[in-house]
C-alpha cells in the first residue's frame, strides 16, 4: 500500500511541476520570440533563433520534470519511511505480538503520532498484563472455596460424613463468599 501512496503522490507532483514548467517555458518561449521579431534579423535567422529556443526549453524541461519527480519520489519515500514502520507495527499486533517501540526522529506530526503508538502500545501491554494478574488471583480465589464445597458435598453424598448445623453454616459462608467474588 505504501508504495501505491508514493507513486499517486509523485504522480500528482509531477504533473503539477510540469504543468508549470510548460506553462512557464511556453511564456519564456513566446516572450523571447516576441522580442527577436522586433530586432533587426533576417526570417532565417529567426526561425533558427526559435527552434534552438525551442529545443533548448524542450531540453530543459524534459530534465527538470525527470530530476524533480525523482528527487520526489526519494524524499517522499524516505518521509513516509516511519508510516511504513507503523504499519508493520500495527500488523504484528493484529496477529497479537507486541512490536518493540518504533524509534522517533522527528516531533513533527509523524513523530507525534509514533509517539503516541508507542504509548498505546505499552498502555495495552500493562493493561494485558494486569488482566492476566487479575485472573490469575479470581482463580485461586474460587479454586478454594469451590474445592471446600465440593470436598465437603462429595464426602455426604459418600456417607463419609453427616450433615448437621454447622456444617451447613460452613458450605453457605463459602457459598457467600463465592457470591461476594463475582460482585453478585
Amino acid at each position: 500500500m505504501p508504495k501505491k501512496f508514493i507513486f499517486r503522490l509523485t504522480l500528482l507532483n509531477a504533473i503539477v511541476v510540469t504543468t508549470f514548467i510548460l506553462v512557464t517555458s511556453w511564456a519564456i518561449y513566446n516572450t523571447a520570440c516576441f522580442l527577436v521579431e522586433g530586432m533587426v534579423m533576417d526570417v532565417g535567422r529567426q526561425d533558427q533563433f526559435k527552434s534552438a529556443l525551442f529545443e533548448y526549453l524542450l531540453s530543459f524541461s524534459l530534465f527538470a520534470v525527470v530530476v524533480g519527480s525523482t528527487l520526489h519520489f526519494y524524499l517522499t519515500n524516505k518521509l513516509i519511511r516511519p508510516l511504513k514502520e507503523l504499519i508493520k507495527s500495527t500488523q504484528r499486533m493484529k496477529e497479537g505480538f507486541y512490536p518493540e517501540p518504533i524509534q522517533v526522529h522527528a516531533s513533527d506530526e509523524m513523530g507525534q503520532l509514533i509517539d503516541h503508538f508507542n504509548q498505546l502500545v505499552e498502555q495495552i501491554k500493562m493493561n494485558d498484563q494486569q488482566r492476566r494478574r487479575i485472573v490469575s488471583d479470581l482463580s485461586h480465589e474460587f479454586r478454594t472455596p469451590l474445592s471446600n464445597l465440593n470436598g465437603y458435598l462429595n464426602a455426604m453424598k459418600n456417607g463419609v460424613i453427616e450433615g448437621e448445623s454447622k456444617l451447613y453454616e460452613s458450605l453457605l459462608n463459602e457459598s457467600k463468599r463465592l457470591t461476594n467474588l463475582m460482585g453478585c
